[in-house]
């Protein structure tokens, strides 16, 4: 460089951009969608980047996983609608689980002090299209006659003729 007057010279610098990979992903059984969508994605190291999750009908987001160096902002892994942002490499993961619907069974018995259920006389919650086991055991003096099933229960093994029976339970 050769001056022949007062000069100014000015190094310029730019800022290392370091990139990213942003893999998404939904859990095994889940059904769904996501943003960005399922794959890998480039950002730059630091950037924030929106990310949500969409259920199909019958399931529900649970949360986020992360697996990699990726953290939350202003947001918690239970939001479907959430922002992140990554030092390095991660794969974030929409847990999506099938919603599964729960009906009650009401137990009693006729009449009155003949004997005890198992489950006991009483509301019981199961899951929609369970298959379990009810008991009968009459009090003295009295035997056991049949099962009644009203509402949407089907009788699975003994058709309600002995007192230890399977059920299945389709709804309320």
């Amino acid at each position: 460089v050769t001056l022949s007057g007062d000069a100014t010279a000015v190094a310029v610098f730019e800022k290392n951009i370091k990139e990213v990979n942003l893999t998404m992903a939904i859990s095994d059984g889940g059904e769904g969608s996501v943003s960005p969508g399922i794959g890998t994605h480039t950002y730059q190291a630091g950037e924030t980047i929106e990310i949500s999750a969409t259920p199909e009908e019958g399931y529900s987001f649970v949360k986020w996983t992360v697996e990699g160096a990726g953290s939350f902002i202003d947001s918690s892994a239970t939001n479907a609608d959430a922002k992140v942002t990554l030092s390095d490499d991660a794969t974030i993961t929409a847990v999506i689980e099938k919603v599964i619907k729960k009906v009650t069974l009401t137990m009693s018995v006729t009449p009155e002090g003949g004997g005890t259920t198992n489950p006991g006389v009483g509301q019981h919650e199961y899951a929609e299209g369970a298959i379990f086991d009810i008991a009968a055991t009459p009090s003295e003096g009295y035997h056991f006659v049949s099962w009644e099933i009203k509402g949407s229960a089907q009788f699975w093994e003994c058709g309600g003729k002995y007192k230890d029976c399977q059920v299945k339970i389709t709804g309320d």
